[in-house]
């Protein structure tokens, strides 16, 4: 029996914690000890079995930075932990305190770069969990997120020179072999674990050949959909506050096609007040893959590793995405580049109303929506989890590196 220890340090949502608590649970369920190290503990209640340990993850809960365009992932370290001295040396050394706390034989990182470089030198196999872009190649310098022109690409060469100082200074401290770039906090791994398809991964093209896509992690559970009476396109939605949400409210509570949506943190007092004859806003989440099944088109925010992204695009249903991150930005433009959906900006109240009006009255993004479903028409979420599974439990048999 091995212990495993499971680490999500970056990002929001239910994505993170779908992806973790399946295995975790079924790896207590085979006699192994099981620790979660997870950014958000409120979001664990109800998907961890007894016997999962868990604990709060070290994390920063705001960027060192003030907000700027993300270039590439060297953006994404900078603005966080690997962005000040001091500040990577305490998380990275709380990290390394749960390490010897925990003593794991195998480690999964979900989005997690500073435990990743606290786990350098520990006597642990160590799997890297999550989407295309969460997980990036092994490639130096990092490949850029959006077009640049070549002042932006020198400056990012200056930045990951920073990044790989004070990711060495660490290492030095620890008495441990340096980096040569830092996107080998990635590479150095025994098994990465790509929970995407590769027309979802901005990598595409830049992994290695033999590289293998489990598809995204499909969540079961959650309540039934319960559709208002009522004629023209169902319309399910599952959206993080923002500033235009209460004018597409209103619009979708005006139209006389019914409406089901979940908003996470939504009080009983704005249910009240948002919802009508033909719209429903429910109180607790939805059974995304039969809703996804059961409407004509949803909106959401881009969040490519929310259960519902997933199963909407593999429902055959088009989207519309109002992007609060650049993750999700990047995920909407996969699915618009797939002719599956568009993407809005979330800021302006007027125009996002605008836009999903025309989506609403356009059926253009369901052609390729369709050619998607058809493509992965064989995709199966329970054997994505089994073969995700079966890679974990191929690691922990392999021991200890070196043994």
């Amino acid at each position: 029996m091995a212990t495993v220890f499971f680490a999500w340090e970056l990002g929001t949502g239910l994505g993170h914690v779908t992806q973790i608590a399946p295995l975790a649970n079924a790896l207590v369920r085979r006699g192994h000890t099981v620790y979660a190290a997870l950014r958000e503990l409120k979001s664990a209640n109800g998907f961890f079995d007894a016997g999962v340990h868990l604990l709060g993850a070290p994390h920063l809960g705001r960027a060192l930075r003030s907000p700027r365009p993300t270039r590439s992932f060297a953006d994404i370290l900078a603005d966080l932990t690997f962005g000040d001295d001091n500040v990577l040396a305490a998380h990275a050394r709380a990290w390394r305190s749960l390490y010897r706390l925990t003593r794991p034989h195998v480690m999964v990182f979900d989005h997690s770069p500073t435990a990743l470089l606290a786990s350098r030198g520990a006597p642990a196999r160590r799997v890297v969990l999550g989407n295309g872009f969460i997980a990036p190649p092994g490639i130096s310098p990092f490949p850029p997120l959006r077009p640049l022109p070549d002042a932006q690409r020198l400056d990012l060469t200056t930045l990951e020179a920073q990044l790989l100082a004070r990711v060495n200074q660490s290492l030095c401290g620890w008495r441990q072999q340096p980096l040569e770039s830092p996107a080998q906090l990635y590479s150095q791994v025994d098994q990465t674990l790509l929970t995407t398809f590769a027309e979802l991964d901005p990598y595409v093209g830049l992994r290695p050949a033999d590289t293998t896509y489990l598809g995204p992690v499909n969540a079961s559970g959650g309540h039934p959909p319960q559709w208002p009476d009522g004629a023209g396109k169902k319309v399910y939605a599952y959206l993080s506050p923002f500033p235009a949400l209460p004018a597409l409210l209103r619009f979708l509570a005006g139209r006389q096609a019914p409406t089901v949506a979940f908003i996470p943190g939504m009080d009983e007092r704005s249910r009240r007040r948002f919802s009508s004859p033909t719209l429903r806003l429910e109180s607790k989440p939805l059974d995304v893959r039969r809703a996804a099944r059961e409407c004509d088109a949803a909106v959401l925010n881009g969040d490519g590793g929310t259960a519902a992204a997933a199963a909407v695009l593999l429902a055959g249903r088009p989207s519309l995405h109002f992007p609060l991150y650049f993750e999700h930005a990047v995920n909407a433009r996969c699915v618009e580049r797939l002719g599956a959906g568009r993407s809005c900006a979330p800021g302006d109240p007027s125009k996002a109303v605008e836009n999903l009006r025309d989506f609403l009255g356009s059926d253009a993004y369901t052609v390729g929506a369709e050619a998607f479903a058809r493509r992965y028409a064989a995709f199966d979420a329970n054997r994505q989890h089994e073969e995700m599974l079966g890679a974990l439990l191929k690691v922990i048999e392999k021991g200890q590196p070196g043994g």
